[in-house]
């Protein structure tokens, strides 16, 4: 079944744009919406000389009414207009972490949920020892980010998989390639 794509307007714009999308399917009209997100940034952070994984938690209004509505994951941000995935990472990582890094390694780029957004998420993989934290991170204060610094020695990390403690599925993809690609 191929379906048209009869008109498409901005429904609500903010944060984020949600556009309303008419369809057909030959037969029938019917609407849909969407998150319409710019490109996003992720990365696994291992510090090689500590041994860990460094996690952020941070505030998150989608889970207020869930579940405490701080979530514990890998560092990520919003990739800025005309900015690239790499250079967002690296911004990201020290504004969050406190650890400058130079490069890193991309491991996938994959939609985060597209039955209701378009978001792409770059997700990169990153080593550091103790002398490439040059702050203490917690992100941006303009951007009312209070963002928690966590280092877990990767034997923890892998406890904490087994104890289903993650809900984010980009910390859950990150950490699974961590440990399938780089732990023997």
């Amino acid at each position: 079944m191929s379906i048209k794509i009869l008109d498409k307007q901005i429904a609500f714009s903010g944060f984020f744009d949600v556009q309303k999308v008419e369809c057909s399917d030959g037969r029938n009209q019917f609407t849909r919406f969407y998150v319409d997100k710019i490109e996003g940034c992720a990365i696994v952070l291992f510090n090689r000389e500590a041994q860990t994984i460094t996690l952020v938690k941070q505030f998150r209004i989608p889970l207020n009414e869930k579940q405490d509505n701080e979530l514990m994951e890998i560092p990520a941000g919003i990739i800025d207009p005309r900015e690239d995935p790499l250079t967002c990472v690296l911004r990201e990582t020290e504004e969050e972490t406190g650890y400058v890094i130079n490069d890193a390694e991309h491991i996938y780029s994959f939609y985060t949920s597209p039955g209701y957004n378009n978001e792409m998420l770059h997700l990169y993989y990153a080593e550091v020892n103790n002398s490439h934290r040059t702050s203490l991170g917690g992100g941006v204060a303009s951007e009312h980010e209070n963002i928690q610094v966590l280092e877990y020695p990767i034997a923890d990390i892998k406890s904490m998989m087994d104890a289903k403690l993650f809900q984010d599925a980009k910390t859950l993809i990150g950490l699974e390639w961590f440990f399938r690609t780089k732990v023997s």
